[in-house]
């Protein structure tokens, strides 16, 4: 074995000469499999770029990879080195390449051959190799070490041929996403079975256990889903400890078969979705220590379970979704790796803005309680707005050096949009700051600008700085993993897009005459072309006769610029590799993508012909946002149809279907964003409400929102749209949304017989709220019982009913809080009084806690005479020392111990009926609802009394003006009180209760403040 590996040593020591100089390449004496690697780049690469080379004077140098005798003779134990680590060291004129680990000597000659050579790979299909020449280097003495232990890159399809991950180990990565880098390059940093994330499935299968096992799965509203495990549940625990255990085993002998380290990574995370079991032993978890410390919990029972027979295996917890905040209790144990996904952050600045303040805090904490704490981090927007221009570059050093301070030590990025922006500038930066974040930022730039596009690179620098100046200037967008267009990609004014054109022409003209890096400049205008033909030429036009031109003089060629856009395509589609000809018609794919552009190109010039890009009347005249049908994010049963009575020419259908329930109205329009705080404004129009056929125009809000979230239709949410600029636009102000909107369909019009139910929406329109709706908008109250009043500021309400606060705020038990405000009768009132208090909601589901879910009866514990089923209305009980009586609640799984943990209990049904039982102390309950729930006899029941919010009186209200002040703290054991918080308080709304006949009650100022500790 040892001759052979001698043999293939001499074969590959190859030697380059020419008649005055020459060089040669040798390895061990038993190279390693990446190590005879290292010799074959390094021999292939000099051969192309080399024509002689002269090492410290040394005119016939050997270059030695790898843990050869002359680097031991010479004081280089590749042994010593660290993983990873590289070397690259002259002796007398020779060169020493080697490194630490299976990577180690790649990565030396891989640095030697970019940063000595001057060679560089730009994607798998893509480099640049400098003009042969005879090359002088002076004395080296180089060696380093990429900064995160782990590096991933998971880029875009169309860019993950299968090159065995070469391009991400000549880049110094040492992960390739899902492709798997073999023995020859070192193998990979990687996760072990079943997957790297969404691993619950795999762990148990739902088509395996859930029929036999459905407690082993998560309970949602009193129901177990297949979504989400149960995590509390001890079983699944130790079943997913006997599956680790055996995908450990199988993980290394699959590793020792194929000479790759093994996995470093197990993870166990949730599947993808917003699931959460809400059964009682996960929310009493969840109340105390917060979704991920349940999920820690599992966690770390797994990671202690393999740290002695598996010491360098650590166990990976996805903080993602509901699990990105901190636990309150449980930290991680020490072979824990915590992934925190960014899937909140403004890609259009970096992680110090204000706009991720939620992200940046998030990398704060989580970097004090975690030693190994890693993150998923996105490219680009994954959702319908995929490949348009977005110059995110800019952000990677601040994010990456961000991360550095902060004890990140893994990055993963994901790129997996096909017909991405610039693909192969921003991979290619995110691996040389994953490797240095204190990389030069704009040295890097120059480099690829000059030698990736040659004469054009310094105008296509110039374009992607002119769309980074506009995104900061504007501060209008606000674009996330998942935006679609809507208002999100707004940022570009009209300026900063005649300029960019400008640069991409004269880009065009620089290198007219190379097919090649014509075909480049193309790719990197792609994303320019289809913003302005696809999706935003209306906005362009109307800002253009806006300044007063005639329409005549646009300066934008819509026909040529989508010929441009489909010979780009096509051009891109047939360099395709071959090997991915079955990828290019998925989702996001280039092809997929230039279908739907035809669609919204051929719409933008049917409105600009009719110029029905123009606002209607009422809107014209104020700031204002326009979202048209080419911005629309659509999915599933909904798409863009060509209305002869949509103003614009178009709208976005949604038809009946079983799952948009559009048979049923209402028909649900809301807005949805990314925290518990805030307004989230919704209607649901029904019938009685639509205003006839034809488009008309309903109004959401006024209300305050956030700029990271949706405007969404339909509870499937099959049209949505981002709204992007409203903060910065209207100066965090509420806003009015406003939607037009046609129903068809008998059940909408019913003279509509035998048609099917259908809802078209035509455009949405963003402005700012009129003065009497911006002083309404921070309260709730059924129509028509608000209105401004007597005086500046006042607020009046009509008739006996509850208003709301807008806002919900957080609580913290520990502080003390002060309700206070003031009010009159208005000089037309009636009698009547007027109450102040709080509505209360719990941390995990955002429940409202009423009275009845806290209020227990004394001595109101009962058993179940006999099973329940879940659909019954009907419950026997036994051994009540109380008697129930109607409009009480019946509370199951309760708890009697007198602690109350099972408070706020919300498995609370209103009795109807009450009859006596043939026993002492038993009786016949008649439920308002059914179960949905089913319980064994003997199981415990207690009664809850009603009762209304959390009231403080006021003095009787006088047609003078009064205050009122009340202060609250503390959490009420169980019970209703009036000075403390419900039991599981963790958000509140203010509310106002009035009472009587034609009263008529105003107040101003009214507020919650924390007032001390």
């Amino acid at each position: 074995m040892k001759q052979r590996l001698i043999a293939l040593t001499m074969l590959l020591t190859m030697w380059l000469a020419d008649s005055a100089h020459a060089f040669s390449v040798k390895g061990s004496e038993s190279p390693s499999p990446a190590e005879n690697t290292a010799i074959k780049e390094l021999n292939s690469y000099l051969k192309k770029t080399v024509k002689s080379l002269s090492i410290d004077g040394n005119s016939n140098p050997v270059l030695y990879i790898g843990d050869t005798e002359f680097a031991r003779k010479h004081g280089v134990d590749t042994a010593k080195l660290a993983n990873e680590q590289w070397l690259i060291k002259s002796i007398n004129g020779d060169i020493i390449l080697t490194g630490g680990g299976t990577r180690g000597s790649l990565y030396a000659v891989y640095s030697f051959l970019e940063n000595q050579i001057g060679v560089h790979w730009w994607n798998p299909t893509e480099e640049y190799l400098p003009p042969a020449a005879d090359v002088s280097l002076g004395k080296l003495e180089l060696e380093g070490k990429p900064f995160f232990a782990m590096r991933d890159y998971y880029r875009s399809t169309h860019d993950r041929i299968n090159d065995k991950g070469i391009i991400s180990i000549r880049n110094r990565a040492n992960r390739n996403g899902d492709i798997p880098i073999p023995a020859e390059l070192g193998g990979s940093y990687n996760y072990g079975l079943p997957y790297h994330v969404h691993t619950f499935k795999y762990y148990i299968h739902p088509d395996k256990y859930f029929k036999s096992n459905p407690e082993y799965f998560a309970l949602k509203n009193n129901k177990r889903v297949k979504d989400q495990l149960c995590v509390s549940n001890p079983e699944v625990k130790e079943l997913m400890k006997n599956r680790l255990h055996e995908f450990i085993k199988l993980d290394r002998e699959r590793a020792d078969k194929a000479g790759v380290p093994y996995p470093v990574i197990y993870e166990v995370s949730i599947n993808d979705n917003w699931t959460q079991c809400q059964c009682d032993k996960c929310r009493a978890i969840v109340g105390e220590d917060n979704p991920a410390g349940l999920q820690l919990r599992l966690i770390n029972y797994l990671a202690d379970s393999i740290k002695d027979e598996y010491p360098d295996i650590y166990i990976g917890l996805l903080a993602y979704y509901f699990l990105e905040e901190l636990p309150k209790k449980t930290m991680p144990r020490d072979n824990v790796i915590i992934r925190l996904c960014n899937t909140r952050s403004n890609q259009t600045v970096g992680p110090e803005s204000p706009d991720n303040k939620l992200f940046y805090n998030l990398v704060k904490n989580w970097g004090k309680v975690s030693n190994k704490l890693y993150i998923w981090e996105y490219m680009g927007s994954h959702s319908e707005a995929y490949g348009l221009p977005l110059p995110e570059e800019f952000r990677i050093p601040d994010l990456l050096r961000f991360y550095a301070r902060n004890k990140v030590q893994g990055v993963f990025m994901q790129n997996t949009v096909n017909a991405a922006d610039m693909p192969s500038l921003k991979n290619w930066l995110f691996y040389k700051f994953m490797e240095n974040p204190d990389a030069d930022f704009d040295k890097l730039m120059n480099t690829f600008m000059n030698k990736y596009y040659g004469a054009a690179g310094q105008w296509i620098l110039r374009y992607r700085k002119t769309l980074h100046e506009a995104a900061l200037k504007n501060q209008y967008s606000y674009i996330s993993y998942d935006s679609n267009a809507g208002a999100a990609f707004d940022y570009i004014d009209l300026d900063s897009m005649l300029a960019c054109w400008k640069y991409c022409d004269e880009a065009e003209k620089a290198v007219k005459d190379d097919p090649v890096l014509s075909l480049r400049v193309l790719e990197a205008r792609l994303p320019l072309d289809r913003y302005l033909a696809a999706f935003y030429a209306y906005k362009y036009m109307r800002e253009w006769e806006h300044r007063g031109n005639d329409i005549s003089t646009f300066p934008f060629d819509l026909d040529a610029t989508f010929a441009r856009i489909k010979s780009t395509m096509t051009k891109l589609i047939a360099k395709t590799p071959q090997d991915l000809n079955a990828l290019i018609n998925r989702p996001g794919s280039r092809l997929n993508s230039f279908q739907k552009d035809e669609t919204r190109f051929n719409m933008q010039k049917t409105m600009l012909e009719k110029r029905t890009y123009k606002l209607p009347k009422d809107f014209e005249d104020q700031r204002s946002v326009q979202i048209m049908p080419s911005t629309f994010g659509y999915f599933g049963s909904s798409n863009i149809f060509a209305d002869k009575d949509s103003p614009s020419g178009f709208a976005a259908v949604i038809r009946a279907t079983s799952k948009t329930s559009l048979a049923l109205p209402p028909c649900v329009v809301a807005y949805h964003g990314w925290t518990k705080f805030g307004s989230f404004p919704g209607m649901a129009i029904i019938p009685n409400q639509i205003k006839g056929e034809g488009y008309n125009w309903y109004q959401l809000g006024p209300a305050s929102i956030i700029d990271l979230g949706y405007l969404y239709f339909t509870r499937s949410w099959l049209v949505q749209m981002s709204i992007g600029p409203t903060t910065s636009m209207f100066d965090g102000s509420p806003v009015s949304i406003w939607v037009n909107l046609k129903f068809e369909g008998e059940d909408y019009i019913p003279r509509q017989k035998g048609i099917k139910n259908a809802v078209y929406i035509e455009r949405v329109v963003i402005t700012p709220p009129t003065a009497k709706e911006k002083l309404l908008s921070s309260w709730k109250a059924p129509r028509n019982r608000l209105e401004p009043g007597s005086e500046p500021g006042a607020i009046k309400i009509k008739g006996a009913t509850t208003v709301f606060a807008s806002q919900m705020t957080r609580i913290d038990l520990n502080d003390v809080y002060r309700l206070s405000g003031n009010f009159r009768l208005a000089p037309d009132s009636g009698k009547g009084n007027v109450l102040f208090g709080v509505t209360m909601y719990d941390e995990h589901d955002l429940n409202q806690i009423l009275a009845h879910n806290v209020l227990t009866v004394k001595n109101g514990v009962a058993r179940l005479a006999r099973d329940i089923a879940a659909n019954t209305k009907q419950v026997y009980i036994r051994d009540s020392a109380t008697e129930p009586r109607v409009g009480q609640y019946l509370a199951f799984d309760i708890d009697d111990s007198g602690n109350f943990i099972d408070l706020p209990n919300f498995k609370t049904f209103r009795i109807d009926k009450v009859e006596k039982g043939e026993d002492s102390g038993a009786y016949i309950l008649s439920l308002k609802a059914p179960l949905g729930l089913e319980r064994s006899a003997d199981s415990k029941v207690r009664l809850h009394n009603p009762a209304g919010y959390l009231y403080a009186r006021s003095p009787a209200p006088t047609t003078k003006w009064q205050s009122f002040s009340h202060e609250i703290s503390g959490e009420a054991l169980d019970g209703i009180s009036v000075n403390k918080w419900w039991k599981g308080t963790s958000f509140v709304k203010p509310l106002i209760l009035t009472i009587g006949n034609n009263v008529q009650v105003e107040f101003k100022d009214f507020t919650l403040q924390k007032i001390k500790k």
